[in-house]
């Protein structure tokens, strides 16, 4: 009896096995399929994943040398800047509108990114965290401290020395936070360069900006006759690239910089494209350490 009925099941067995069989391969095939899928996205290249070769953004740039910089015509800006930007546009494919970037001045690029008018904007902008309510900001790639540029032989040390004098600044900029309930008269100019020349031909007294643009005017524009009189304390800050608030471009543009970040593709174009700026700090580190052997040569007591 417990033959027949072993036989009987069996027997229901092998002839619902076919159709079976063909659900389970289906369901099989599904799952595979499922998983295929998943480890494609889970393995796909960060570009692959944030391809934007479909999109068109606006990039405005304010001329900052060396960080943006018009040498040969304003439809081709150099600097590390504009490099860092179009090393994205090369990782994600994005395109721009009319195949141009924005060159404007920095007040109306910076009006451009808030009202959301620009998808990237970039020009020796300092991250702060009131800039950051307004934009996406990425990790900075570089930090200086604001410094004091003067025409050569002037006295100044500090920004107290400028009381009663003029300073000239540039629009939009936030070097004018700096001078607290000092005294000081603001010669105010849409431009960087105006500022420099503005100090060099006597129209003011001093200027105040981020080290690195001030040690590459000195170096390109040595008639100007002009030097870094002093460094402001507790003015250290990182120059980023901005992209535009709450937008799913600026998250894939992250995720791209993140990884030139990670595989040291900004810092090969930093240290390429700011060149006089890390020549005149290894200079001044060497002058440090000879002034320093110097003296204590001169203290060493004298040999028996």
């Amino acid at each position: 009896m417990r033959a027949t009925s072993c036989s009987t099941a069996i027997t229901v067995s092998s002839s619902s096995s076919r159709t079976a069989r063909k659900g389970l391969s289906a369901a099989l095939g599904r799952t595979l399929t499922a998983i295929a899928v998943g480890a494609a996205a889970l393995f796909a290249s960060p570009a692959s994943m944030a391809d934007m070769s479909n999109e068109t953004l606006v990039v405005s740039f304010a001329v900052a040398p060396p960080f943006v910089t018009l040498r040969n015509s304003m439809n081709q800006p150099e600097g590390v800047d504009v490099a860092l930007v179009k090393e994205l546009q090369r990782r994600a494919g994005f395109k721009t509108d009319s195949g141009q970037y924005d060159i404007t001045s920095f007040n109306t690029m910076m009006e451009l990114g808030m009202s959301g008018q620009a998808d990237i904007v970039a020009g020796a902008i300092t991250a702060n965290k009131e800039r950051a309510k307004y934009y996406s900001v990425s990790e900075p790639y570089v930090y200086n401290s604001a410094v004091i540029v003067t025409r050569k032989g002037e006295k100044v040390r500090s920004l107290d020395d400028l009381n009663g004098r003029i300073m000239a600044v540039q629009s939009g900029s936030n070097m004018t936070g700096l001078i607290g309930n000092r005294n000081i008269r603001l010669f105010e100019t849409p431009s960087n360069f105006m500022i420099f020349y503005a100090v060099s031909r006597g129209l003011a007294d001093a200027l105040v900006i981020d080290e690195i643009i001030a040690r590459e005017y000195i170096a390109i524009w040595p008639d100007a006759n002009l030097q870094v009189a002093a460094t402001l304390p507790g003015s250290e800050g990182g120059i980023a690239l901005f992209f535009k608030k709450d937008s799913p471009n600026s998250e894939r543009l992250q995720r791209i910089y993140n990884q030139m970040m990670a595989d040291g593709t900004v810092d090969r174009i930093v240290r390429k494209e700011l060149k006089n700026f890390f020549d005149s700090q290894s200079a001044y580190a060497h002058e440090r350490q000879n002034t320093k052997a110097r003296s204590i040569s001169m203290h060493a007591a004298p040999a028996n």
